[in-house]
């Protein structure tokens, strides 16, 4: 394995090819008016390196191997997805579509970022599972034209059984 930032553990994506290293605590800073302190981490890329590299544990990131496969659908690291809140999907929770960025275990939440890698929700969503592009397209445009499901996931299942079954 070769040990860059993005196989360190202490390595947190942030964008595609950059993340911040967390194996020491945020640094303090002055803001650029220098008006007041704030902590921020060391921003790496993905590829750079350092002597102190510590490797992620196999599997960290993946669902497999802390909760069961069916409440996950397989969903892994860069999987584009669906997230929710809560389980149930309720579209007045808070719902995206995006990346999943990493997996917190003992949260049992994912993290899911836009194509810039900025986060949706700072603490996580608990359901997360695989879709296609084209599946998140058209949830996005029937969410933005005032669909109003009672759940986010039949309304995945609804768009997903259309595609599957076009009617001509």
């Amino acid at each position: 394995m070769t040990e860059t930032c993005e196989t360190c553990k202490h390595w947190k994506r942030k964008q595609p090819n950059a993340g911040d290293c967390c194996i020491r605590a945020p640094q303090v800073v002055l803001d650029p008016d220098g008006a007041r302190p704030y902590t921020w981490f060391p921003q790496t890329l993905s590829d750079e390196g350092c002597g102190e590299h510590e490797p992620k544990p196999t599997g960290i990131g993946t669902a497999a191997d802390t909760t069961p496969a069916a409440a996950t659908g397989n969903v892994q690291i860069g999987d584009y997805v669906l997230a929710t809140k809560y389980e149930d999907g309720d579209p007045a929770d808070q719902w995206c579509i995006g990346f999943t960025s990493e997996y917190w275990p003992h949260k049992k939440r994912w993290m899911v970022v836009d194509s810039d890698g900025n986060n949706f929700r700072h603490n996580g969503f608990r359901r997360a599972e695989k879709i296609t592009p084209l599946v998140g397209v058209k949830i996005l445009q029937m969410m933005q034209a005032g669909a109003c499901p009672d759940s986010m996931w039949t309304l995945r299942d609804a768009v997903q059984t259309d595609i599957d079954n076009p009617t001509g």
